[in-house]
C-alpha cells in the first residue's frame, strides 16, 4: 500500500513540474500587441480626403500650410480640420497654372488661355494680387526666393526675357530672342532654363541661360516629345523623351548623358522630390503597355491613367544601379482608379490632386 501512494506521489510531482515548466515557457513567448499591429498596418498606406470641393491647385508653404485654388479662382487656406478659409474669393477665368515660390509665400496664377493669357503674383500674406506685364507668356521663380521671377514678354516679333522684383515691381531686361513659344524654368541662381512645350508629335530643346554672361548654351538639341525635370539643386533631373514614337523615362545629368534608364514610364512633372528621405516619388500610370501618343492625350485631358506610386532612392549615387533600387510605394488605398496629378511630398507624406473627381488628398507614407 505505501508503494502505491509513493508511486502515485511521484506521478502527482512529475505532472505538477511538468505543469510549471509549460506555463513558464508560454510566459516567456514574446506576445503582439493587436492594437500595435493594426496601428502600423492602417499607417502604411492610409489615403486621406482634404477638400470637399473640387479644386484646381494647390501649394504648401514651409510651415505646412496648404493652399488651394478652386475651378473658379477662390483662394483659400486649408485649416487642420479640413475647413477652407478663404483668402480670396475673386473670380478668375480659365486658369491654366498654379506656380508657387520656393517658400509658398507667394505663387503665381496664369488665366485666360488661350484667347488672352496673363499672370499674376498671389501674395498669401496681403491676399493680393500683383498683375505682371501684359503679353507675359511665361514666368518662374527664383529658386530660392519669393522676391524675384523670370518671365517672358512677347512684344510684336521680339520676346524679351527679363527678370522681376516683386518687392519693387521692377523689372530687368536680360535677353531679347526672336523665338516664340518658349517656357522657363529659372534652375539655378545663375541659370535659367528655355524650353519648348511638350508634344510627342513635335521635337523640343533644352537651353541654358546664364544670367551674368547672358549667354545661351543648349543641353538638349531637337527630341521628340521632350519634358524634363531637374531635382537636387539641379545637380540631375528626370527626362522623358519619345524614339521611334516610344516613350522613355531617364536620368541625366547637366550634360544629358544617361545615368539610369527607369524600368517605366511617367511623366517627370508628376514627380516629387523629399529631400529629408533621399526619395524621388513619381506617379507612374500603370499601364504601361499603352502609352503610344500618351503625353499628348495626358495633356490635353483626354485620357486618364491609374496610377501607382513609385520611389526613387538619390542617396546611393545616381548610376546604373539606381534603376534596381526603385521599388513601388504599397498600398490599398491606391487599388482603386486614382489618377495622380500636382504630386507634392511634405513632411514625410504625399499630397495628390485625383484627375478623376479633382479633389484633394494626403497619402500618409
Amino acid at each position: 500500500m505505501k508503494k502505491i501512494i509513493l508511486i502515485i506521489s511521484i506521478t502527482i510531482s512529475v505532472l505538477v513540474l511538468v505543469f510549471v515548466v509549460w506555463r513558464l515557457l508560454i510566459l516567456s513567448q514574446p506576445t503582439t500587441d493587436s492594437s500595435m499591429l493594426d496601428e502600423e498596418e492602417t499607417a502604411s498606406g492610409k489615403l486621406q480626403l482634404l477638400s470637399s470641393e473640387p479644386i484646381f491647385g494647390f501649394w504648401i508653404d514651409l510651415s505646412g500650410n496648404i493652399y488651394t485654388v478652386l475651378e473658379n479662382g477662390a483662394i483659400s487656406r486649408l485649416s487642420q480640420d479640413g475647413k477652407l478659409e478663404p483668402l480670396s474669393e475673386q473670380s478668375i477665368p480659365s486658369i491654366s497654372s498654379v506656380n508657387p515660390s520656393s517658400d509658398g509665400l507667394r505663387t503665381i496664377i496664369s488665366f485666360g488661355y488661350p484667347t488672352k493669357e496673363s499672370f499674376s503674383v498671389f501674395d498669401t500674406k496681403t491676399n493680393r494680387f500683383i498683375p505682371l506685364s501684359e503679353g507675359t507668356s511665361s514666368a518662374d521663380w527664383h529658386p530660392s526666393s519669393s522676391d524675384r521671377l523670370v518671365y517672358i514678354q512677347n512684344r510684336g516679333e521680339k520676346n524679351v526675357i527679363s527678370t522681376f522684383t516683386v518687392s519693387s515691381q521692377k523689372s530687368s531686361e536680360l535677353i531679347t530672342l526672336s523665338q516664340k513659344g518658349l517656357r522657363l524654368d529659372w534652375a539655378s541662381p545663375e541659370e535659367i532654363y528655355l524650353f519648348d512645350l511638350p508634344d510627342n508629335k513635335s521635337t523640343g530643346s533644352l537651353w541654358t541661360l546664364n544670367i551674368s554672361t547672358k549667354t545661351l548654351r543648349p543641353i538638349i538639341k531637337e527630341e521628340s516629345g521632350l519634358m524634363t525635370k531637374w531635382f537636387s539643386n539641379n545637380s540631375f533631373g528626370l527626362k522623358l523623351s519619345f524614339v521611334n514614337q516610344l516613350p522613355s523615362l531617364e536620368i541625366i545629368d547637366q550634360q544629358n548623358r544617361t545615368l539610369a534608364k527607369l524600368p517605366f514610364v511617367g511623366l517627370p512633372s508628376e514627380c516629387a522630390e523629399a529631400l529629408s528621405e533621399n526619395r524621388i516619388y513619381c506617379a507612374i500610370p500603370d499601364a504601361q503597355d499603352n502609352l503610344n501618343g500618351f503625353l499628348r492625350r495626358y495633356l490635353k485631358k483626354e485620357d486618364f491613367y491609374a496610377d501607382s506610386v513609385y520611389a526613387i532612392p538619390t542617396n546611393i549615387g545616381i548610376d546604373q544601379r539606381l534603376e534596381n533600387a526603385v521599388m513601388p510605394i504599397s498600398s490599398p488605398a491606391l487599388d482603386a482608379n486614382v489618377d495622380i496629378s500636382e504630386l507634392s511630398a511634405y513632411n514625410g507624406d504625399l499630397y495628390f490632386i485625383n484627375r478623376a473627381d479633382r479633389l484633394l488628398y494626403r497619402l500618409d507614407l
